[in-house]
């Protein structure tokens, strides 16, 4: 169950960081492209984490 918890704070760590700006949620002091890559790297590990649990619980 802890697999599937942090990788759900993972995606919505990387959604954050992909969406702040564009929703008015705040401004991150990084440069467009980092923020995009680690984004993207944030959700990736995320579904990586939720895979993970999901495959431990049921298989």
């Amino acid at each position: 169950m802890g697999e599937l918890i942090r990788g759900l704070f993972f995606i919505v760590f990387g959604l954050y960081a992909l969406l702040a700006e564009r929703m008015g949620w705040g401004k991150l002091s990084l440069p467009q492209e980092l923020i995009y890559a680690l984004g993207g790297i944030l959700c990736a590990y995320g579904l990586y984490r939720v895979y993970r649990g999901i495959k431990q619980l049921f298989f």
